[in-house]
């Protein structure tokens, strides 16, 4: 008769390399949506292209004109570009962001947003340090993790006998 301990088909350190291996490269499929981003200024707005990821910096002037459509304060509008910039720069609104910090999140209204009340049209774009630099945090979690599962630190099988009390004897 075979017993459960009979029946592993590798050995608990191949497997722990294994499901390193995996993770390792779950992470790195996930690192173009998982990226750190930030926002660079434009310096040609009639450079920017259709469907890219931007943020407008509102001016005092444009907070006034805008205050109808988006409350009071609005200090960044992000969202998508559905055209090149001119009069107008049209965007469908993921987010805006208030002078005092508040953030509503939109789903997506296409808005017309003068262009005269945008003070700096930013894109965004991965910021490889951080990026790479939370990358390597998450590979060495799952190592450390793997790691102390193959090692038997949390699985409460140690050898002491773990009583603490005296010897009755």
């Amino acid at each position: 008769m075979t017993t459960p301990d009979d029946c592993q088909s590798a050995p608990r350190g191949a497997t722990a390399w294994r499901s390193l291996a995996w993770t390792m490269a779950v992470l790195v499929a996930l690192l173009p949506t998982a990226g750190c981003y930030t926002y660079a200024p434009v310096v040609d707005r009639g450079g920017v292209q259709p469907a890219t990821a931007v943020a407008l910096r509102i001016t005092d002037v444009g907070r006034v004109a805008l205050s109808s459509r988006f409350g009071e304060g609005v200090r960044t509008i992000e969202g998508t570009l559905q055209a090149t910039p001119d009069s107008l720069v049209r965007l469908t609104v993921s987010a805006v962001q208030y002078l005092d910090g508040r953030v509503d999140k939109w789903t997506g209204e296409a808005v017309a947003v003068p262009a005269s009340s945008v003070g700096v049209i930013e894109t965004r774009k991965v910021d490889k340090g951080r990026t790479w630099l939370a990358v390597a945090i998450g590979i060495g979690a799952a190592v450390a993790f793997i790691a102390s599962r193959s090692l038997g630190v949390f699985s409460g099988t140690g050898s002491g006998s773990g009583s603490g009390g005296s010897d009755p004897s």
